[in-house]
């Protein structure tokens, strides 16, 4: 089944969780979006990591209960699934932390 993209900003990426229900979709307007896999709606919303220019990447955590998004200005965010509010900010990198993958 095909869905129209309604997000409104271009996707840099998508990642699907683990239990194949969700997809979190990384957007250049400063979102990632937590995205319904049957019908395609918009379940949350994650800001506060810098995403206008650069292909970041989003991914979940081993049990789908946390978001992590690298960020342009070097962050790394995790964010509560299901609340939308940031657990960790990691701070490390002089450049944009473009790729991330939880261990």
């Amino acid at each position: 089944r095909l869905h129209a993209d309604d997000l409104g900003a271009p996707v840099t990426s998508v990642h699907v969780s683990r239990d194949g229900n969700v997809a979190a979709a990384s957007c250049l307007d400063g979102s990632a979006r937590l995205l319904e896999v049957a019908t395609g709606t918009q379940l949350n919303l994650y800001t506060g990591h810098a995403h206008e220019k650069y292909a970041l990447e989003s991914c979940f955590a081993h049990n789908d209960a946390y978001l992590c998004s690298g960020s342009e200005d070097g962050r790394v965010l995790v964010w509560r699934l299901v609340e939308a509010t940031v657990a960790a900010e990691l701070k490390g990198h002089d450049r944009a932390a473009c790729s991330v993958d939880w261990h």
